[in-house]
């Protein structure tokens, strides 16, 4: 969230190239990424187990200029997009904690309802030659849920290994994704 001011668009330059089979095909964009996300928690304590309700609000807005290629065979052309997406997120995470010959093991959940309250996409004209195609930007569900859990092994104060995974489930889409990591501090 950028909460100061700013001399203009904070704007990243894209590079893409294609092997036509004809030679490459290059081209260079324009992308933006805006967003801002709050959230508000209480973390209840129980000795070694913690329970934290969790509510929170998210916007994003991004955009991307045009593409147009340069060389090979049948360059590629296309308009700029822009999609604006605003959300609700409402869960809880729950978890306890283990001391085992002073190394901690923690487990925890969580779980997440979404309401995609506000999203809008713009379409993209895509011209490949002389013909040209218009597609629709695609949203997600206006409801759905986030699902998760972890697991963090201390094994000294500046060690530790960690597994997580973390699922989202929407009305025509559902995501799954572990991560397994080791973690040294300094």
């Amino acid at each position: 969230m950028d909460l100061g001011g700013r001399s203009g668009p904070r704007l990243r330059n894209i590079g893409s190239s294609r092997d036509t089979g004809f030679g490459i095909a290059g081209a260079s964009y324009d992308a933006r990424l805006d967003g801002a996300l709050t959230e508000l928690s209480y973390y209840w304590s129980l000795e070694q187990s913690r329970i934290v309700p969790k509510l929170g609000l998210e916007y994003v807005r991004a955009a991307t200029g045009a593409l147009h290629e340069v060389g090979g065979l049948d360059p590629l052309m296309a308009s700029g997009a822009t999609l604006e997406r605003s959300r609700l997120l409402a869960g809880a995470e729950i978890g306890h904690y283990w001391i085992v010959d002073r190394k901690v093991l923690d487990l925890s959940a969580y779980g997440k309802f979404v309401d995609n309250f506000s999203q809008a996409f713009s379409s993209v004209v895509v011209s490949l030659g002389a013909q040209s195609i218009t597609v629709q930007g695609i949203g997600e569900s206006r409801y759905g849920a986030d699902a998760g859990a972890a697991a963090s092994l201390s094994l000294s104060n500046t060690a530790r290994v960690y597994l997580n995974y973390d699922a989202r489930f929407r009305a025509a889409l559902q995501s799954h994704q572990g991560t397994l990591g080791i973690e040294f501090k300094w």
